[in-house]
Order: structure tokens, then C-alpha cells, then sequence
């Protein structure tokens, strides 16, 4: 997979099953956080709107360059760990 990949028409379907939904609205992010990847984008902004939807509430999606540049998960724990480091 590569940065430009879309998020694919099953998954898209996908996040809008209440199973998805449910999850997403466990939580609750002021920011959400995304590599600038295509489909990490796409599945941020998915995210944003079903908060806003189910919720009201309006999140923040911020791109940040250095989730982009890591490909194993536990690398981007490490990245994200960074970010928030540097936010707080």
C-alpha cells in the first residue's frame, strides 16, 4: 500500500455499520491525528463527521508529517507518542 492508496468502497461501507460507529463514538478527541497518507486522511475525516454527526461535537483533524514517514504500528505508536509530547 502506498501513500496515495484510497480507502476502498467495502471499507468505506464498512465505517458507516453501527459496529464502526459505535466505536468511534467511545471516544471523544478535541484532535485527531493523521498521517498525511490518503487513506488515513479519509478515515480521520470519516471519523470527524460521525462525531459531529452523533455528538455535536466539532474535532480537529491534524496532519502531521511524521506519522507518514513510519509503516509498522509499533513505530507510529512511537511517532504519536512524539506528537503528543510535543503538544502538550
Amino acid at each position: 500500500m502506498d501513500a496515495e492508496s484510497k480507502l476502498t468502497a467495502q471499507v468505506k461501507e464498512d465505517m458507516q455499520k453501527n459496529e464502526f460507529i459505535e466505536k468511534a463514538l467511545r471516544m471523544h478527541p478535541d484532535i485527531i491525528y493523521s498521517s498525511p497518507f490518503t487513506r488515513a486522511k479519509q478515515t480521520a475525516k470519516i471519523i470527524q463527521l460521525i462525531i459531529k454527526d452523533h455528538l455535536g461535537k466539532k474535532v480537529k483533524i491534524k496532519i502531521d508529517d511524521n506519522l507518514g514517514i513510519v509503516e509498522t504500528a509499533h513505530g507510529a505508536s512511537n511517532a504519536y507518542q512524539k506528537i503528543i509530547k510535543k503538544e502538550a
